[in-house]
């Protein structure tokens, strides 16, 4: 075992950390946003703006928030952070959660319990899929507002957008690996596992991954989709280990990188 694991040498590699491996301050991310004109035209160049925390409204605001889920540190993190800043504002906020990227139907049950109550003021959409809500997000933004956070959505109905830029999170991560290995020769064998395929950020992040990667030796020899739960990244690691013992890196999302950890050192292949 041990021959083996020298051998493999694998490492991990996460796109939620892709910033910090490349030199982005916290502080930086912190304090500087960005925004597009028009709003949502993607195409044109984001427009950096410094961040300034909102005061207390005159109005007690009711907001009424829809999760995909709150069951690992990512989303509980956005759920800390929201409801330390309700009360910072003096706001009342309702937060739910559909379980799972799995349970689109869910989310459509909660999205329309949000928009059917009366002192609920705007709501905040955290999506398991791009465009399976958009129907009902339309139909809500008649009279409510409809903000999407962390998950891209499709533009209809929307009031705006908060989440961070999903394209440049997967080609950061793979510049760093092309980086690491731009002057070898031999080809050099990646598990890619970037979520749930209808989750509306995963395109973006596979985009942008594939892209940076490109004419590099970095190879793609198995792709892992599933759902961000620690127990299905786990499974889909070791059959991805087990498959394909030359691998190198595990590359994909932060629960990916949390359940490998526990695999390789199980097996001694910690590097």
């Amino acid at each position: 075992m041990k021959a083996y694991a020298k051998r493999l040498g694998i490492c991990l590699a996460s796109f939620a950390a892709a910033f910090f491996l490349t030199g982005v301050s916290p502080s930086a991310m912190a304090t500087e946003l960005y925004r597009w004109e028009p709003p949502f035209s993607y195409e044109s160049s984001p427009i950096p703006f410094p961040y300034r925390p909102s005061t207390p409204p005159a109005k007690l605001w009711h907001l009424c928030a829809v999760f995909p889920h709150v069951k690992d540190a990512y989303w509980l993190a956005v759920d800390y952070g929201m409801f330390a800043e309700a009360r910072r504002l003096g706001v009342t906020l309702h937060i739910h959660e559909a379980w799972s990227y799995a349970n689109l139907p869910r989310q459509r049950e909660l999205l329309q319990k949000c928009a059917a109550m009366s002192d609920v003021d705007a709501i905040i959409l955290g999506s398991v899929s791009f465009a399976g809500l958009t129907d009902i997000i339309k139909t809500t933004s008649r009279s409510k507002p409809v903000f999407a956070t962390v998950n891209d959505i499709a533009n209809d109905g929307l009031s705006g957008k908060v989440g961070v830029p999903w394209y440049d999170m997967g080609h950061l991560i793979g510049r760093y690996l092309v980086k690491q290995h731009q002057n070898d020769n031999t080809p050099i064998p990646i598990a890619w596992f970037p979520g749930p395929r209808a989750a509306g950020w995963v395109p973006f992040v596979e985009r942008g991954f594939r892209d940076a990667i490109q004419n590099s030796p970095i190879r793609i020899v198995t792709t892992g989709w599933g759902d961000t739960d620690k127990a299905v990244q786990r499974n889909l690691v070791q059959v991805a280990l087990e498959n394909y013992p030359q691998i190198r890196y595990f590359v994909g999302n932060a629960m990916m990188a949390e359940a490998a950890v526990s695999i390789l050192r199980e097996k001694g292949l910690e590097k």
